[in-house]
């Protein structure tokens, strides 16, 4: 099963059709999508992704002047019970795919203190709520804005240091090693492997984790994961 996710802020409303052009091209058969817009353009987005045959869509309620973030899929699938996150719309559980799917847009803009805090605790939150599922087959998937401190990101990273020390794995570098290779470039040069997929010790290896041209329509790669099931 094909599981396409991509953080499209920046992307733009007027960018919609390529959006899902683009997954369509990348054959996704479930996309996990941050940054959705919550006004008329999500709803534009959530249309698109109908006619091109993902029926089958799960939301979080954005907060005020927020973005939300939006799992579409092929097959049936339905909100999981897991939720209470500290940071709104940073998450959702998904159900009824072969495997507990978390998909994620973690909190925080670098740079801004507050922001870092959030996103600190929002980790901690995390692994903490998906515990339990280290025992059965797992995918936690999307923008954790967040990666291995000197290795993916620039500072901190220490609590995604801690999910990979409880038994989550990257699944990226279980295929690729110490691959030095970027999910996110911003306009002002920064850039960093933000988007990852993580699995739990219970989900068989995927086939194949990459990341694919955004065909210049967002600042994020998507990234593409092939779970064998």
């Amino acid at each position: 099963m094909r599981v396409v996710a991509w953080n499209i802020k920046a992307g733009g409303t007027g960018r919609t059709a390529g959006v899902v052009e683009r997954l369509e091209a990348l054959r996704a058969e479930v996309a996990v999508v941050g940054a959705v817009p919550p006004n008329g353009g999500g709803a534009k987005l959530r249309g698109y992704l109908e006619a091109a045959g993902f029926e089958h869509q799960v939301a979080v309620e954005p907060p005020p002047r927020g973005t939300t973030l939006l799992v579409a899929s092929r097959e049936p699938i339905s909100a999981g019970s897991l939720d209470g996150a500290p940071v709104p719309a940073s998450w959702l559980h998904v159900e009824g795919l072969p495997f507990e799917l978390g998909a994620v847009y973690g909190p925080g803009q670098d740079g801004d203190p507050a922001a870092s805090g959030a996103r600190a605790r929002w980790l901690d939150w995390l692994g903490e709520a998906v515990a339990e599922w280290r025992e059965r087959p797992a995918l936690l998937c999307g923008d954790f804005h967040t990666g291995r401190s000197g290795v993916d990101v620039e500072g901190v990273g220490g609590q995604f240091q801690d999910l990979l020390d409880e038994g989550w794995r990257d699944l990226f570098r279980e295929r690729h090693g110490e691959a030095r290779e970027w999910s996110w470039w911003s306009p002002d040069g920064s850039s960093g492997r933000l988007d990852h997929a993580l699995g739990s010790p219970a989900l068989e290896a995927p086939v194949a984790v990459s990341y694919a041209g955004a065909a210049g329509l967002t600042e994020h790669r998507p990234l593409v994961v092939d779970v064998a099931c």
